[in-house]
């Protein structure tokens, strides 16, 4: 173990990893059970959630965090139930994406400049370049909601449909999936969440990201995204289903305009 991290555990700099807490107790002579117990200790450090707000880091800020923890992550799994995922929004549903947490999470419309949703926007597209990295894998699941809830107009919502489609077409390391209405799933879809590897997840609640690197959050997090997995199908269909949807809608409006 290298002094730097042995300083570091000294003066109780970040939450120690259980396996080196076990190398320096053995090394300074602590029996099975003391090393079992400073282990356990080590570990239940690492069972905190970071609330993580919006409004105290900055939407672009927010983005640029996620981005590198993406950069270092191999294998990227997300799920959400009402929404787009991040890495698959087109520009114009991300803008209105942000706006409406912002309204949530703030409370506060004024306190949100177009200015600071621009930037915010950008910064979500640009982690997207991470999707031509052939080295990571990436899986997505939504429910069929998110592709049927509007957050913005039903035009750009077929922009929307049409980039997913693209990024599932081109991209061999991208699989996208969805849940359907009235899929039996053991479980309700509760929130969005992200899996790095098999070492962080970003929970996604109404007032703030939530953020964990406790194994014991990790694990149950990556057995939620298996289920919904086993009953997830390929997005393809569910694009054809709601361009028609979306289709009509205008077509409808059109209609009814004098």
């Amino acid at each position: 173990m290298s002094q730097p991290k042995i300083s570091r555990l000294e003066r109780g700099v970040g939450a120690p990893d259980p396996a080196d807490v076990a190398k320096v107790a053995r090394a300074l002579g602590a029996d099975d059970q003391m090393v079992a117990s400073l282990m356990d200790r080590a570990e239940r450090s690492h069972d905190r959630m970071t609330d993580w707000r919006a409004q105290t880091a900055g939407f672009t800020a927010q983005q640029d965090s996620v981005s590198r923890w993406e950069l270092s992550a191999q294998w990227i799994r997300e799920f959400h139930p009402n929404l787009v995922p991040g890495l698959l929004q087109s520009s114009g549903y991300a803008a209105a994406a942000l706006k409406v947490m912002s309204r949530v999470r703030m409370r506060d419309v004024a306190g949100v400049s177009d200015a600071d949703v621009a930037m915010g926007v950008s910064a979500r597209v640009r982690r997207q370049e991470r999707l031509l990295d052939p080295t990571k894998s990436f899986h997505f699941l939504i429910t069929e909601a998110a592709l049927r809830h509007q957050v913005c107009p039903a035009a750009e919502m077929l922009a929307q449909l049409q980039h997913i489609r693209d990024v599932s077409a081109r991209r061999d390391s991208v699989t996208i999936e969805v849940l359907a209405d009235g899929a039996e799933i053991e479980v309700p879809p509760l929130h969005g969440f992200m899996v790095l590897d098999e070492s962080l997840i970003i929970i996604e609640a109404y007032h703030a990201a939530l953020v964990s690197s406790s194994r014991k959050d990790v694990t149950s997090y990556l057995w939620l995204f298996d289920v919904f997995a086993r009953h997830a199908s390929p997005v393809g269909p569910f694009l054809d289903k709601y361009e028609e949807y979306y289709i009509e809608q205008l077509s409808r409006r059109s209609r009814a305009k004098p």
